[in-house]
Formats: C-alpha cells, sequence, structure tokens
C-alpha cells in the first residue's frame, strides 16, 4: 500500500513538471490525476502544480557584489583624492594672495613713489591722499588672506 502511494505521488509529482494536471472523481468515487481533461465531459478542476523546479540562486551574485564593493571604494578614493587636491590648490591660492597683500603693504607703506603702467605704457603715480586708501585694503587683504 506504501508503495503505491509513493509511486502515485511520483507520478503526480512528474505530471506536475510536465504540464498541467487535472482533477476528477469518476461514478465509484475514485479520485483520479491526468495530464488531459477527463473522458466524456466529467466535471474536473485543473490543479495549480506551481513551478516544478525552485529557481536556482543566482551563482554570480557574490561576483557582483565584490565588483560594487570595489567600485565604491574606487570612486571613495577618487573622491578624497580630489578633496586633497581641491584643498591644496585652495591653500596654494591663499598663500599667494597673502605674499601679494604682503608686498602691497610693504609697498605702500614706504615713502618712495609709487606708480602703476596704464594699457598704453605710461606710469600713474599714487597720490599721498589714495596711499592712506591703499594701505587700509592692503592691510585688510594681509588679515583675510595670511591668517
Amino acid at each position: 500500500m506504501k508503495r503505491a502511494v509513493a509511486l502515485a505521488l511520483l507520478s503526480l509529482a512528474a505530471w506536475a513538471a510536465q504540464g498541467q494536471v487535472y482533477k476528477w472523481v469518476d461514478e465509484k468515487g475514485v479520485t483520479h490525476y491526468s495530464e488531459s481533461p477527463p473522458p466524456d465531459n466529467k466535471k474536473a478542476t485543473k490543479v495549480d502544480t506551481g513551478p516544478s523546479v525552485a529557481p536556482a540562486p543566482a551563482r554570480d551574485d557574490w561576483k557582483q557584489k565584490e565588483l560594487d564593493s570595489k567600485r565604491r571604494t574606487l570612486e571613495k578614493h577618487q573622491a578624497d583624492e580630489a578633496s586633497q587636491k581641491k584643498a591644496a590648490y585652495d591653500e596654494n591660492v591663499r598663500k599667494g594672495r597673502c605674499r601679494s597683500a604682503q608686498r602691497d603693504l610693504q609697498i605702500l607703506e614706504t615713502q618712495a613713489p609709487v606708480y602703476q603702467t596704464d594699457d598704453r605704457g605710461q606710469r600713474k603715480y599714487l597720490e599721498d591722499r589714495d596711499r592712506s586708501a591703499g594701505i587700509a585694503r592692503a592691510r585688510h587683504d594681509v588679515e583675510t588672506y595670511c591668517r
């Protein structure tokens, strides 16, 4: 008896793997399962067998995770490197402005004549009343850039 039940279950599993399964009960009260509808237009119900085999897990999932991890690490490294380069550039710009402001202040504080060259190459001398404004501006720049 156990063999018959096991054989019936195996055959049912094989049918389920192949396609649609029908279930019906005959005149004697015996339940039948088959791939084709019952003969003589008897009332049958379709049995939902679901997937016969569970989908295989993705074997290359770990490879994708490793690639994603390497990509994120590389992007972080590149971002850190770019940030360091920008910080170094900004620091060099600040130091250059500091030196320029210190030089301008030193030149303006001396009593020597100060001039600028215009577009035509002619000298334009800084007058004494403009010198104090230039000194104040240069001191402000020194305070700003030479921290």
